[in-house]
């Protein structure tokens, strides 16, 4: 998931790589347990009444863009 990102900044996928809250206000790059968290919360009984709705897992990302009409 975001392996492109942090080779494109120098890091390497062995360290966790810090970001600036300015960028991602969670601080971090998500990885696979972020999105491995996502689908178990999905297919457990937690998600049963989750339908026709849009999970962002991004840290936070989205809400740093001003929204436009």
């Amino acid at each position: 998931m975001s392996a492109p990102i942090i080779q494109a900044v120098g890091g390497s996928l062995a360290q966790p790589l810090a970001m600036d809250k300015s960028i991602i206000p969670l601080g971090k790059v998500g990885d696979d347990r972020d999105m491995a968290g996502a689908i178990l919360y999905l297919v457990s009984r937690a998600g049963a009444y989750v339908n026709g709705n849009i999970l962002i897992v991004d840290g936070g990302r989205l809400g740093t863009f001003p929204s436009t009409y």
